[in-house]
């Protein structure tokens, strides 16, 4: 049985997804899915839609090959061919909420 603890011992696929992407789907909690209130989320469907600039981020891990896979996985999901938009977003913001100690303030583009 996967748990919490396994968010992000996934092993990213060739072209995209986590292979333990549906056993983290089952265990995703509620409130990460189709929850526009959640903040998490929202900020996963921006991100997801627009890119992010990383750098800026304050991360839970002080860890640089922990926030490294962190990393991996969220942009794993993000590439899945076999997730749903809405599951993608649900998991992102489940992982960017245990990946980081607060929601950023905003979103800076990749690029800009």
């Amino acid at each position: 049985m996967i748990e919490k603890e396994d968010l992000f011992k996934g092993e990213p696929a060739e072209y995209g997804g986590l292979d333990i992407e549906s056993d983290l789907l089952e265990i995703c909690p509620a409130e990460f899915k189709i929850n526009h209130y959640n903040p998490w989320l929202r900020y996963a469907e921006a991100m997801c839609c627009c890119g992010a600039d990383i750098s800026k981020w304050r991360w839970k891990s002080g860890n640089e090959k922990k926030r490294e896979k962190q990393w991996i996985c969220l942009q794993a999901i993000f590439r899945s061919p076999d997730l749903s938009q809405n599951d993608k977003n649900a998991l992102a913001a489940w992982m960017l909420s245990e990946m980081l100690s607060g929601l950023p303030k905003y979103l800076p583009l990749k690029g800009r």
